[in-house]
């Protein structure tokens, strides 16, 4: 009996082996558009129902090849129903950010009531990606 048990057990771990292998090899890279300069790699946020204080930090990275001017992240407020109730557009400290670099950018907004949805999204310049 004790033979049938470690046969079925070695079975059984062999199985989840390979499909352990089977899913990692499976997972592949993320394709990015060309288009795209700014990235939004990191991003978290927090409410105060007392005080209305929505306050966060993303952090955008230049995927380009190229310099980005003004890097920054639009902060968007959706209520119950769907539309957006309140939007605030917040860049980071650095003016220009060479390829590669990231950079972090905090947001505060004083909201009138909980949101609920937030639509954090990176854009470079004036124009939003």
């Amino acid at each position: 009996m004790n033979g049938r048990k470690y046969a079925i057990l070695a079975t059984v771990l062999a199985a989840i082996t390979i499909f352990s292998a089977s899913a990692a090899s499976a997972q592949t890279g993320c394709d990015v558009p060309s288009e795209l300069k700014v990235l939004l790699v990191e991003a978290q946020w927090k409410f105060d129902v007392k005080s209305g204080k929505l306050e966060g930090e993303a952090v955008v990275r230049n995927i380009s090849g190229d310099d980005v001017i003004a890097p920054g992240v639009t902060v968007g407020v959706f209520g119950v129903s769907g539309s957006m109730t309140d939007s605030v557009a917040q860049r980071g400290k650095e003016a220009r950010l060479a390829p590669g670099k990231s950079v972090k950018v905090k947001f505060s907004m004083q909201l009138k009531e909980a949101p609920a949805s937030v639509l954090i999204a990176p854009f470079e310049g004036i124009a939003s990606t």
